[in-house]
C-alpha cells in the first residue's frame, strides 16, 4: 500500500481535475469605504473591509459589522483576509482576531508591520516586506500575490502596499492609499503592472479626473480593463462620481454597500496570441521559459511538456496546484488556434500526459475516469470530431504491469512508455518500455535494456521517441541527486547506446524532466524547477540532438578502429 500510494502522488490523482484553465464567475461587493469582497468562483478575498469606521464620520453600518466578525454570509468561507495598510478606515484589530476565530480556515496578509502589531497565536498571518525596488511575492491558499510598497505619503510611519492577486486566469490589483507623488512616472512604470494583464484595478477615486499626470498613472502605468474607485469616504477632495463618469465612463461605481457587481466574462480568444507556438520568439542555443503567463504559471507545477498536434493548431498541458495540508489540485488543458488565433486556455476533455501519434490521427492519455482501467486510452481523429476513448487493454493482457505512464509514439506505431512492476530493483519500480504494434495489437512490453534502465534505486522514467525511433529522450538520476535529461541513439541492430547527458545547458542545478521534440524537429521542450511550487516549461533549439548524435557516433567510430 505504500508504495501505491507513493505513485499515486509522485503522479496523479486525478479526483481533483478541475477546471482551473477556465475563467470562473467574478463577482465584487462593495462593503465600505475601500473594503469589498471578491469572488472569483468558489474562492473569497476580503480586502480592507474589516473596520468600523470613525465616529462622527463614516462608520461601517452595525449590520455589516456584525456579520463581518461573526464570519457570517456573505462573508463565511473566506479564504483571504488583505489590508493594505494599518489605518483605522482600512482595518480594525479586533473584527480581524474575531472574525479569523469565526473563520478557522481564513488566512491574513498585510504589511510585516501590520502583522507584527496583531501578534496572531495561530500563525495564520503573513507579512509581506517589498521595498521600492523590489517587489514580495508569496502564494497563499491558491492566489499568488505579488506586493508592491506604494507609499502612503511622505511620512513612512505607516506602510502602505499594493496588491497584485491572481486566481483561477483572474488578475486584480488594489493600490491602497497611493499617493503617486513619491514616485515619478517612469519609476511606476517600472514595476510594469500592464504585462501582468490587470482584469480589475481598485485605485483612488481622485486619480480618475482630468490631471494628464494622473490619467498616465492609470492608463499607461496599470493599464486595467475595469476600474474600481475606492476611498468613498475620509478623503479629500470628495468623491465626485459624475466626474469620475465624465472621464472613465466604464468605471464602476457603486451606491451603497453591501451592492455587487459581476465582471463580464472574457473574450474566448487571447487577442494578443497568434501563430506557431502560441506567437512565442524562437529560442536558441540557451533555454528560455516558454509561454510565460500562458502556459508556464508562477503559481503552479507544470506537470509534463506541452504537447502540440502535428498541424501545430492545438496543445495540450497539465498544471499542478499544489498547496500546504491540501489534496494537489491538478488542471488539464487545451489550447486551440482558430483562424489563426489561440483561444484561451480551457479543460480539456481527456486525460493527463497525452501524447499525439506522428500523423495526428490519434491522441493517447491516461484516463482521469476512477472507475476505467489504469491505463493508456486513446481517441482517433474523424473529420472535426473525435471518437468515444477506447482502451488498449496492456494492463489487462499484460498484469505484470500495474500502472503505466507517459506515452510516447513513433512513426509506425510503435509504444514507449514508462511503467511499475515488482522487483525492477529501480526507484519506485519504474522502468522504461517499449511495445511493437503487431497487426493492430501491442505485444508484450519490452523492458529496455541497462544502458537506459539503470536499477540500483535510480528512477527511469518520462520517455520521449523520436518518430523515426532513432533515439529516445528520458529523465533519470543516475549520476546526481537531482533529475536531469538523457538521450540514447538507437543503432541499425535495434541496441541502443549508453545514455549521455544533455549537458549543462540543458541540465542545471534545479532539476529537469520530461523531454518532449515539437513535431516539427525544430525545438526540445521540458520543465525546469524554479521553486518548490514552481516548475516551469523551457524550450531550446533541437539542434543539440544532431550535435550529441555527431559526437557520439564519431565516439563509436573511433573505438572499432
Amino acid at each position: 500500500m505504500r508504495r501505491k500510494a507513493v505513485i499515486i502522488f509522485l503522479f496523479l490523482s486525478y479526483i481533483s481535475v478541475s477546471s482551473y484553465a477556465q475563467q470562473k464567475e467574478t463577482e465584487v461587493t462593495y462593503v465600505g469605504n475601500s473594503g469589498f469582497l471578491i469572488k472569483i468562483g468558489d474562492k473569497k478575498i476580503l480586502i480592507d473591509a474589516l473596520f468600523k469606521g470613525f465616529a462622527g464620520s463614516y462608520e461601517l453600518p452595525q449590520e455589516v459589522q456584525d456579520k463581518l466578525t461573526l464570519a457570517q454570509a456573505p462573508f463565511d468561507d473566506v479564504d483571504l483576509i488583505l489590508v493594505t495598510h494599518a489605518h483605522g478606515d482600512h482595518v480594525d484589530p479586533s473584527m480581524v482576531t474575531e472574525h479569523m476565530k469565526n473563520n478557522p480556515n481564513a488566512i491574513f496578509a498585510s504589511t510585516q508591520q501590520l502583522v507584527d502589531h496583531l501578534k496572531d497565536s495561530t500563525n495564520r498571518s503573513i507579512g509581506f516586506n517589498p521595498t521600492k525596488e523590489k517587489s514580495d511575492k508569496k502564494e497563499i491558499q491558491g492566489f499568488s500575490i505579488e506586493t508592491f510598497l506604494l507609499p502612503h505619503g511622505p511620512d513612512s510611519r505607516i506602510i502602505n502596499i499594493g496588491f497584485l492577486i491572481s486566481a483561477n486566469g483572474i488578475t486584480l490589483f488594489q493600490t491602497g492609499d497611493f499617493d503617486n507623488e513619491q514616485y515619478t512616472f517612469e519609476e511606476f512604470r517600472a514595476l510594469q503592472l500592464p504585462e501582468k494583464k490587470i482584469d480589475l484595478a481598485f485605485m483612488q477615486h481622485y486619480y480618475l479626473t482630468d490631471s494628464p499626470i494622473e490619467r498616465k498613472f492609470v492608463e499607461e502605468g496599470i493599464g486595467a480593463k475595469y476600474i474600481i474607485p475606492i476611498h468613498y469616504h475620509f478623503t479629500t477632495p470628495a468623491f465626485d462620481s459624475i466626474l469620475i463618469k465624465q472621464n472613465y465612463p466604464d468605471a464602476i461605481l457603486f451606491k451603497k454597500e453591501m451592492h455587487s457587481w459581476e465582471m463580464p466574462q472574457k473574450e474566448t480568444r487571447l487577442s494578443n496570441v497568434k501563430g506557431d507556438y502560441l506567437g512565442q520568439n524562437p529560442p536558441g542555443d540557451v533555454p528560455v521559459i516558454f509561454a510565460p503567463g500562458i502556459i508556464s504559471v508562477d503559481s503552479t507545477v507544470e506537470h509534463g511538456y506541452p504537447t502540440f498536434s502535428p498541424d501545430g493548431n492545438m496543445v495540450f498541458w497539465q498544471s499542478n496546484l499544489r498547496q500546504k495540508e491540501k489534496e494537489t489540485e491538478i488542471f488539464l488543458k487545451v489550447m486551440r488556434r482558430v483562424d489563426g488565433q489561440w483561444t484561451e486556455p480551457e479543460s480539456s476533455p481527456y486525460g493527463g500526459m497525452p501524447a499525439f501519434s506522428p500523423d495526428g490521427n490519434k491522441l493517447y492519455f491516461i484516463s482521469d475516469d476512477t472507475e476505467k482501467e489504469k491505463g493508456l486510452y486513446f481517441v482517433e481523429k474523424q473529420g472535426e470530431n473525435w471518437t468515444e476513448p477506447k482502451s488498449l487493454n496492456i494492463i489487462a493482457q499484460f498484469p505484470e504491469l500495474k500502472y503505466l505512464y507517459g506515452p510516447s509514439l513513433t512513426n509506425n506505431g510503435t509504444l514507449y512508455f514508462f511503467g511499475h512492476a515488482e522487483g525492477l530493483g529501480s526507484r519506485n519500480d519504474f522502468g522504461i518500455y517499449r511495445s511493437e504494434l503487431i497487426n493492430g495489437i501491442y505485444a508484450k512490453p519490452e523492458l529496455l535494456p541497462p544502458s537506459i534502465n539503470t536499477a540500483e534505486g535510480v528512477i527511469n522514467w518520462m520517455p520521449f521517441i523520436a518518430p523515426d525511433e532513432s533515439y529516445l529522450l528520458f529523465s533519470s538520476d543516475r549520476n546526481t541527486n537531482r533529475q536531469s535529461l538523457y538521450i540514447s541513439f538507437r543503432l541499425s541492430d535495434g541496441s541502443w547506446t549508453e545514455a549521455h547527458g544533455l549537458g549543462e545547458a540543458i541540465n542545471s542545478q534545479k532539476g529537469e524532466r520530461f523531454p518532449y521534440v515539437s513535431p516539427d524537429g525544430k525545438y526540445l521542450f521540458f520543465t525546469r524547477w524554479h521553486g518548490r511550487d514552481n516548475e516551469d516549461i523551457m524550450w531550446v533549439s533541437a539542434k543539440i540532438i544532431a550535435d550529441l548524435k555527431k559526437e557520439v557516433f564519431n565516439s563509436l567510430n573511433n573505438s572499432s578502429k
